[in-house]
């Protein structure tokens, strides 16, 4: 079985939490784009609150999954955010691209 995952920096739930995030704001703000310029010009405008969102979504789920084992959830928090500030780059090419096709679907 070969893999499918389009952005090979960023694991596939990574790219999950980030598409979603982008979804959520989009529908709260009314965001419907004309195109793909448009989509990119939001995306800019909103990055850090997609990205807040995405790791917001990943906590809950973290914490639904680890109910009782703090320090588990506290050291994967960490290690993204480690992980996310050394490929932070790569993380916004990547991203860009996720979220241009989830908000383009």
């Amino acid at each position: 079985m070969t893999d499918s995952n389009p952005n090979p920096v960023l694991p596939k739930d990574v790219a999950a939490y980030l598409a979603q995030a982008s979804a959520e704001i989009a529908r709260e703000q009314g965001f419907a784009p004309a195109g793909e310029a448009d989509v990119s010009g939001w995306m800019l405008e909103n990055m850090p609150a997609i990205v807040d969102r995405a790791r917001k979504l990943q906590e809950r789920l973290l914490l639904k999954i680890h109910t009782g084992n703090t320090m588990t959830i506290l050291e994967k928090v960490i290690g993204s955010r480690v992980w996310a500030q050394v490929q932070h780059g790569k993380i916004t090419q990547k991203a860009n691209r996720v979220i241009n096709a989830a908000l383009l679907a």
